[in-house]
C-alpha cells in the first residue's frame, strides 16, 4: 500500500511571509539582504511543495521525497538491509515510526496517511521477524488509543 505525506505548509508559509516583510522593511539598499533573504525566500517557498510516499512492498520498504513532482531521493529497503524497527512517541500525542538500516540513511515515519501504516509496518516487522522496538511512551499513547 502508499502513504503520502506532505510538509506542514502553513507554518512554512508563515515564516515565508515573515522573511518577505523582513526584507521588505530592511529595503534592497543593503546588498547584504540580496544574498540572504531571496535564496531563504527562495528555499522556504520550495519547500512548501515537497511531497513524501512511503510504500510497503511484499519484500521491500519505498521511501520517496518529490520536489514539484520530481523525484528527487529514493531509498528501497530490502529485508536483509533493515537492522530494527522502533516505534516511538514524538510531540505530545503523535506516533512516529524509525526504520533503521545497515548502510544509509535511516527513514522517519511522521504524519503519513492514511493512519493505518503503523499498524501494517507492524504486521510487516512480525511477518518477517524483523527485530521491532516499542517504547514506553508509544505503549502508553497506543493504550489511550484504545481506550478512547
Amino acid at each position: 500500500m502508499i502513504y503520502h505525506a506532505k510538509t506542514q505548509r502553513l507554518m512554512l508559509f508563515t515564516l515565508f511571509l515573515l522573511v518577505m516583510m523582513i526584507t521588505m522593511l530592511l529595503g534592497f539598499e543593503a546588498r547584504w539582504t540580496l544574498f540572504i533573504f531571496i535564496p531563504a525566500t527562495f528555499f522556504i517557498f520550495s519547500t512548501i511543495f515537497i511531497r513524501y510516499t512511503f510504500e510497503i512492498l511484499n519484500h521491500s520498504l519505498v521511501f520517496e521525497i518529490r520536489l514539484y513532482g520530481v523525484k528527487i531521493y529514493r531509498k528501497e529497503m530490502v529485508l536483509s538491509s533493515i537492522k530494527k524497527i522502533i516505534f516511538k512517541r514524538v510531540a505530545w500525542g503523535k506516533r512516529c515510526v524509525i526504520i533503521k538500516n545497515q548502510t544509509g540513511f535511516n527513514v522517519r515515519i511522521v504524519d503519513f496517511y492514511p493512519k493505518d501504516v503503523f499498524n501494517d509496518l507492524l504486521t510487516f516487522a512480525n511477518h518477517y521477524d524483523i527485530p521491532v522496538i516499542r517504547t514506553n511512551e508509544y505503549n502508553m499513547l497506543e493504550n489511550k488509543r484504545h481506550s478512547s
